[in-house]
């Protein structure tokens, strides 16, 4: 039995022979099916049209055999779409939506369950592989390699007053700071206004969010139970 999906692997030519040599092939063979790009000199961008179950097994050995990679694949009928990438024998993963843009995952209260830290552990492992292959990552392409770091991680409160006018608030210097803001405006305005959460790196799309009830009671409650709460992107 198979549950197959679409996949995109970069990785260097000279790693072709060793990944394929996972999937049993012998040296030489073509195990994929389309040639996408070279986004630079001896990396190659792949494709196959039907994976089974991700590749998730062979993933995981060609990473704890040191191959360095990146890329996406959709969703199977038992699992949902991802980015992964490999380095230094581990690989991570991040869930992705239908058009294939970085998510998270709420539970019905609107409380946030994926764990900031892994995305931001993925994202920086994804842009170490993309410079080890000499490829330009996204801000450095919109915004040069000298990007000031001050630029990134910029924490907001947008706060829609009677639910018709926004206004923004910040920038902060970190979620926890951003979210006793938004707590202090609720004390304010009551029920009234809604709050949310707005996350800004360069070069990535901005994130809003909401801030569900529970996280807006009263300091005491929100420390005990909240703690320090980290902002996420959903696309890179």
């Amino acid at each position: 039995m198979g549950d197959r999906c679409y996949l995109q692997l970069t990785l260097r030519r000279k790693d072709l022979d060793r990944f394929g040599a996972i999937l049993n092939e012998p040296a030489g063979t073509k195990w994929w099916n389309e040639d996408v790009g070279e986004p630079a000199p001896g990396i190659v961008e792949i494709a196959l049209h039907e994976a089974n179950y991700a590749l998730w097994d062979e993933r995981e050995l060609a990473a704890g055999d040191g191959i360095p990679f990146f890329g996406n694949h959709g969703a199977g009928g038992d699992y949902a779409g991802c980015e992964f990438v490999s380095l230094d024998g581990r690989q991570l993963e991040v869930y992705t939506d239908r058009e294939g843009m970085m998510c998270v995952q709420i539970d019905d209260h609107m409380r946030l369950l994926t764990d900031i830290g892994l995305i931001r552990k993925y994202l920086e492992k994804q842009r170490s592989v993309q410079r080890l292959f000499g490829i330009p990552t996204e801000e450095e392409q919109q915004f040069g390699p000298d990007l000031d770091d001050q630029q990134v991680g910029q924490h907001y409160v947008l706060h829609v007053i009677g639910d018709v006018e926004p206004q923004l608030h910040g920038p902060y210097a970190s979620a926890p700071d951003r979210d006793r803001v938004a707590i202090d405006l609720r004390k304010q305005g009551g029920d009234e206004d809604g709050l949310y959460r707005l996350d800004i790196t360069a070069g990535l799309h901005p994130l809003v969010y909401p801030y569900s009830s529970y996280e807006l009671e009263p300091k005491e409650r929100y420390a005990r139970h909240v703690g320090n709460r980290s902002g996420c992107r959903i696309a890179a």
